[in-house]
């Protein structure tokens, strides 16, 4: 079997909404909320193991948002203001969060098939531990993107800036990195499966030499 020279791009994960939805204004741990639009979300929501499907949520201008454990399947997310949303565990398919800043997005040992995040700051970006396929970046700016000990799948990254990328025990496979802009990796080992540029891997050689004991003349 010949060996592809391009990584396999994530799949179309744009949410299937219907054309009618339901007006909600609040959101509470385990519900179930089906073919919705949720506006108005503000200071601290509450709403671990819930469970999302076909569901808009409208600029929400949160503090905290709680989403430990939750199942979000075909989530539009637009013009998020949030300092935390930490989705720890939680299952989330077809997912996308466009525009907005948050101090803190932690998605933690979750399990995601199909994100899509779109002009995005972030502070702190946690995947670690999770188990993520179809996963598409764009125009995001990030502070710290973690993904120790996760496995991607499907992964594309285009014109996003991140500081450090901690890519410790990082599981990767049709990761396409070209698009990002990455002032340090924290372990080129863990890139095994991913796709730089030539000029992205002679920009990082040799922090890369020094991790892996290379000696540099």
């Amino acid at each position: 079997m010949a060996r592809r020279d391009e990584p396999a791009p994530p799949r179309d994960c744009t949410p299937d909404l219907p054309d009618e939805l339901d007006e909600v204004a609040f959101l509470a741990p385990r519900e179930e909320v089906f073919a919705a639009r949720v506006a108005g979300l503000e200071g601290a929501v509450r709403a671990a193991h819930a469970r999302l499907i076909e569901t808009e949520l409208v600029q929400p201008q949160v503090e905290v948002f709680d989403l430990v454990g939750a199942t979000l399947t075909d989530v539009r997310v637009d013009g998020i203001r949030a300092v935390s949303l930490t989705s720890r565990e939680g299952r989330w398919h077809n997912v996308a969060i466009t525009g907005g800043r948050m101090g803190t997005l932690d998605l933690g040992h979750a399990e995601i098939d199909g994100l899509t995040l779109t002009g995005l700051r972030l502070d702190y970006c946690s995947f670690a531990g999770a188990k993520v396929a179809d996963l598409t970046l764009r125009d995001c700016t990030i502070g710290t993107w973690d993904l120790p000990q996760a496995t991607l799948r499907r992964a594309l990254v285009a014109d996003t800036r991140v500081d450090e990328v901690d890519t410790r025990g990082l599981d990767a496979d049709d990761t396409d990195l070209r698009g990002l802009d990455a002032a340090v990796f924290t372990d080129p080992r863990g890139l095994r499966g991913a796709t730089l540029t030539s000029m992205q891997a002679a920009l990082h050689a040799e922090s890369f030499a020094a991790v892996l004991g290379i000696r540099l003349a």
